[in-house]
């Protein structure tokens, strides 16, 4: 059951997939694999920022030529970090989050959008 909970934190994406399938298989199951799933969460923002910061040292400030450029990361990172702690100090209105949530996944569905437009059908066929 362990096992399971952490193999099922540790490959599932969405968290309450993994909160829905760890306590399908048992109460133990399920509180690891939601343990290890927040675990797998709270390190994006260190291990993402470490990467910014390191691709920044070797390639240098002058290459901003496109929109990823890890000193963008870094800032978007800190910007996540900062509106995590103001949402955990003061309350937030819940029209806004409902807002800000919609936006969210509007511009999420843009952004699937815009690459599916990209995606050349003729190539995915030929690769088969």
């Amino acid at each position: 059951s362990a096992d399971m909970g952490l193999f099922i934190g540790g490959t599932i994406h969405d968290v309450a997939q993994v909160v829905g399938a760890g306590y399908s298989v048992s109460t133990e199951a399920g509180d690891l694999a939601t343990f290890v799933k927040l675990v797998r969460v709270a390190m994006l923002v260190p291990i993402v920022m470490a990467i910014a910061v390191i691709a920044t040292l070797k390639t240098g400030r002058e290459v901003v030529a496109y929109p990823l450029d890890p000193l963008y990361i870094f800032f978007f990172l800190v910007g996540f970090v900062g509106l995590f702690a103001l949402n955990n100090v003061v309350e937030i209105p819940t029209i806004m989050t409902d807002g800000l949530s919609q936006l969210a996944t509007g511009l999420l569905l843009l952004e699937v959008t815009a690459l599916g437009v990209r995606t050349s059908l003729r190539e995915v066929a030929s690769i088969g």
